[in-house]
């Protein structure tokens, strides 16, 4: 029973709620859509986005190796969940800062507030570890312990851009 309960629930939920996304992702037919250069824009972004995770992963992996230090510090999971989140910033900020982030059509207002509410829960947390002193974890930043601060700042990073690329457009429009 302690099987079924751990792991068998946790993977039929997070199954059912990925089939929902897609369902619901399939079946809304609105117009929007990517023009040829947003497309072309955003495979650029990819590229960028793709050295920069592999450039980290290869500075962290000899940080590890050449500086005992470091690895005392940060845990191998928690370098390279921060490198990755460094990757996926970095292909927003591009795509934000080259008008190909949203598609034809889209509010830029609800994916504000969509990062607002995602920087909120992960401010939260990151609140929670600290008061019950579970930030670090024998000196050590972690996955577990220090991944919502990155969260919360990453996406921190995103709204900077979008209001910034908003009040961009506002000036341009008027």
């Amino acid at each position: 029973m302690e099987i079924l309960g751990n792991v068998l629930i946790p993977i039929l939920a997070l199954a059912v709620i990925i089939l929902l996304i897609l369902f619901i992702s399939k079946s809304r037919k609105d117009g929007r859509h990517y023009d040829e250069m947003q497309e072309h824009i955003r495979a650029t972004g990819y590229k960028i986005s793709y050295f920069v995770t592999l450039i980290g992963l290869t500075l962290l992996c000899i940080l590890m190796e050449t500086i005992p230090a470091f690895s005392r510090v940060i845990a191998p999971t928690f370098g390279m969940f921060t490198v990755l989140m460094a990757g996926i910033v970095t292909f927003v900020i591009y795509c934000i800062f080259h008008d190909s982030f949203l598609s034809i059509g889209q509010n830029i207002k609800s994916y504000m507030i969509l990062c607002a509410v995602i920087i909120v829960c992960n401010g939260i947390g990151c609140a929670r570890q600290i008061s019950e002193k579970s930030f670090l974890e024998d000196g050590q930043l972690t996955f577990s312990g220090a991944s919502n601060l990155v969260c919360a700042l990453s996406f921190l990073v995103i709204l900077i851009a979008l209001v910034i690329r908003n009040a961009k457009s506002g000036e341009a429009e008027e």
